[in-house]
């Protein structure tokens, strides 16, 4: 009996090209899907970040004032006085001053953003905030202004004022 012995090559588990091509398809839908939500709650933290440190900024000029009668005109006037420890260029906004006078300042968050849309935050002394970005189309720019709350009361549901220039 003439034997031949054969050698069985074994199946080696592995995935066909459709099937690597299905998955990255469905990777690249989901992210997306994704990528605008992600994109949005970063935004919003940004924001979130600015407020918190307009705040410490008209807390500092108010304190400012009281101690020397006036509002300074220069953010880092406040920094040399050991009254204002923010970073005056954050790695999301850089914040200035303008309006300065007497009875008026406006403090405000310019965004640096890698895509060239940047937005603003801005916080007068009354503690009114006023959200500014840029819009595509013949509109402009465009802004919500939203009045300061008091402790304990709820902000506003709807946005109010409007116009931005």
């Amino acid at each position: 009996m003439n034997m031949r012995l054969t050698r069985s090559r074994p199946r080696c588990a592995a995935f066909t090209l459709t099937e690597v091509l299905l998955v990255v398809a469905l990777v690249a839908i989901l992210a997306t899907l994704a990528l605008p939500a992600y994109l949005r709650a970063t935004k919003k933290a940004q924001a979130v970040e600015a407020v918190s440190n307009l705040h410490q900024i008209r807390q500092a000029q108010i304190q400012q004032r009281a101690q020397e009668g006036r509002f300074v005109e220069a953010l880092e006037s406040l920094q040399q006085s050991a009254i204002l420890d923010i970073a005056l260029s954050s790695p999301h906004f850089d914040y200035t001053l303008e309006g300065v006078g007497t009875d008026q300042f406006l403090a405000v968050a310019t965004s640096k953003s890698m895509w060239g849309e940047s937005f603003q935050v801005a916080m007068d002394q009354s503690g009114r905030l006023t959200y500014t970005w840029p819009t595509t189309g013949a509109g402009g720019s465009g802004s919500i202004v939203r009045p300061p709350t008091t402790r304990g009361s709820r902000p506003p549901t709807g946005a109010s004022g409007g116009g931005g220039g």
